[in-house]
């Protein structure tokens, strides 16, 4: 083991050329006619995406300045993934513009903090401006629309998490998962959602989603503040007896009993993931009890007096699927107790008569579609396993993209939304190094849609300065060469994507161009 260091000039020229290297490879995917890469690690097998997160997690360098430029874009490009569930690829695309702009006004020793100063300017009028001039999601075409963007155009992708959709609604829980058939389809199941998710992120399952997924499993249910594992041994015992998944759900799971799970859970002695229960007081006791009915457990509240000692493998909740996010989860069960759930559900409606709070009326409501809803799982198929995980990353991408503007509305797709903000914005009058960094923003996010044009085999100059002359509305149809009404043709991205991916590619050029030393340790 030996450690390698440098300094300024010669390590901004490597880590440069690391984010030029690195965007070069994933900018190819961008756009309608973007291509595929095909991924293999050694003994694997290989996988044919266009999904830059994916991409960029493969990449590695001979030089290891180059390396780290490349995995600090990967932490860019996971970001933008995580807040938007879409691109990742745009994110990389643009910090290769800013990086390559800026370090030329660096190189003439313009301010590296004015000039992101400036930069932070431009990417709040541009965010603005977007969320300002952004449409709502209104209909079930609009959300065809934006799954056929992100999903490459791909008509039964798009058409599917349409009817998804429209089955549970667009606060519904729509799951993925591989299909055992060469067919992928949708299917509506009952499943149980709920406001929390993992306590930490070692109980991850799938690193590119950032979920924990488990099937046929055992859950514990408790309002009890849990911290030490000699209190919980009893339950532990018995789960590990089963050599089934165990959910562990209570009001806080922290201190020694946390961080044993979390080494069990990395050793892979044990199949687990630990929630803390949502809610506060009589709201988190009604939840974990309606939870219990769902998954045909035993809530063991404090109130029972209930020892775990005294707890018994039949008390367990069981689930078929479960899935964890950061701040949400989803237990699929075929173990609910029918005649408990519907005395339940008449129960709900008949108190949320009578009740006159309308914030009672609320949680009340939204108690009972908890318990009466739906999930809806896309199965997706494929002839091959390759061709299988290619399309199940563009379902993926496709139901994100939905989320991201079912939040934060939709704007053009296909780089005009920038093309729209370089336009439109009423820029600031700014001085010296803050003005350079300010209008290099406005001239980076043209960046886009030059390397959308570019993998078309069009000429990005010519098409840029069409696109600039466009009435607002209009846009470069990449696919066949067209001006067209971007709406009209479904051609729209969610806002959120576009902000994050800007957003991103700033923060990660900062990074990089104020570095003034690296010490790496190599061999």
């Amino acid at each position: 083991m030996s450690k390698i260091n440098l300094g300024d000039g010669e390590l901004i020229k490597n880590l440069v050329s690391g984010v030029n290297k690195t965007a070069n490879i994933v900018g190819k995917t961008l756009g309608p006619k973007g291509k595929n890469i095909i991924l293999k690690t050694k003994g694997g097998k290989p996988i044919i995406t266009k999904d830059g997160v994916t991409i960029a997690k493969f990449l590695s360098f001979e030089n290891e300045y180059e390396n780290v430029a490349c995995e600090i874009i990967k932490e860019a490009s996971a970001k933008t993934a995580e807040e938007a569930g879409d691109g990742t690829t745009t994110s990389t695309v643009l910090t290769r513009a800013i990086v390559n702009k800026a370090q030329k006004f660096i190189d003439t020793g313009v301010s590296s903090n004015d000039l992101f100063s400036g930069m932070n300017m431009a990417l709040k009028d541009i965010t603005e401006h977007m969320r300002d001039n952004c449409r709502k999601i209104q209909t079930l075409d609009d959300v065809k629309h934006i799954a056929k963007i992100s999903s490459n155009g791909d008509e039964l992708i798009s058409d599917l998490i349409k009817t998804a959709v429209d089955k549970v609604g667009f606060d519904g829980v729509i799951n993925i998962e591989e299909s055992k058939s060469v067919d992928t389809s949708l299917e509506l199941v009952e499943g149980f959602n709920f406001p929390s998710g993992y306590a930490a992120g070692a109980f991850v399952t799938d690193e590119r989603r950032k979920t924990v997924n488990y099937e046929n499993g055992l859950v514990f249910i408790t309002d009890h503040k849990l911290d030490k594992v000699e209190e919980m041994l009893p339950v532990l015992e018995l789960a590990a007896r089963e050599s089934k998944p165990l959910v562990i759900i209570g009001e806080e799971i922290e201190g020694q009993l946390l961080a044993a799970l979390i080494m069990n859970t990395m050793r892979g002695s044990m199949k687990i993931v630990a929630i803390k229960a949502p809610f506060y007081g009589e709201q988190r006791r009604d939840f974990l009890d309606d939870l219990a009915i769902v998954t045909g457990g035993r809530f063991v509240s404090r109130e029972s007096g209930m020892a775990f000692s005294d707890f018994k493998l039949e008390h367990f909740g069981r689930f078929t699927k479960m899935e964890s996010k950061k701040f949400s989860s989803t237990i699929i069960s075929k173990s609910t107790k029918y005649d408990l759930l519907d005395a339940r559900l008449d129960e709900l409606r008949e108190v949320i008569k009578d009740e006159e709070n309308l914030e009672e009326c609320r949680r009340i409501q939204e108690r009972i579609n908890r318990l009466a809803s739906g999930v809806a799982i896309l199965k997706v198929g494929g002839a091959t396993e390759i061709e299988m995980i290619e399309r199940k990353h563009r379902v993926e991408d496709a139901l994100e993209a939905v989320l991201s503007a079912t939040k934060s509305g939709f704007h053009m797709g296909g780089g005009m939304a920038f093309i729209a903000a370089h336009r439109a914005v009423k820029r600031r009058s700014l001085k010296d190094d803050v003005a350079l960094g300010y209008n290099l923003i406005f001239d980076a996010i043209l960046e886009p849609i030059q390397q959308i044009a570019d993998n078309a085999g069009l000429k990005p100059d010519v098409i840029v300065d069409k696109c600039l002359r466009l009435k607002d509305g209009k846009g470069y149809d990449m696919s066949n060469g067209e001006v067209v009404d971007m709406y009209e043709q479904g051609i729209v991205d969610p806002v959120l994507v576009t902000v994050s991916a800007l957003r991103n590619a700033i923060s990660v050029s900062y990074a990089i161009l104020t570095t003034g030393h690296a010490v790496l340790e190599v061999g």
